[in-house]
């Protein structure tokens, strides 16, 4: 039976980015206060992944700058 891993990645936009999109999104809705963005991955895997897997899996999904602030939760 597999089984379907989900997990966070870096910021998908930078903070200019951001910036540049939330007076755009308060047009829309004005009770937009901030917003956040971030790369999610998903792996399926055959078995549990066993602690040296589980690292390396991490090593690879490393990359970029993480959320940070109040957006920083799962």
């Amino acid at each position: 039976m597999s089984t379907i891993l989900k997990l966070r990645g870096a910021r998908a936009l930078s903070d200019f980015r951001l910036a540049k999109l939330l007076p755009q999104l308060k047009a829309v809705h004005p009770g937009v206060q901030a917003i956040a963005a971030e790369f999610r991955h998903f792996a399926e895997t055959a078995a549990p992944l066993d602690a040296r897997e589980g690292r390396l899996l991490d090593q690879l999904l490393t990359y970029g700058a993480p959320l940070e602030g109040n957006h920083a939760k799962d």
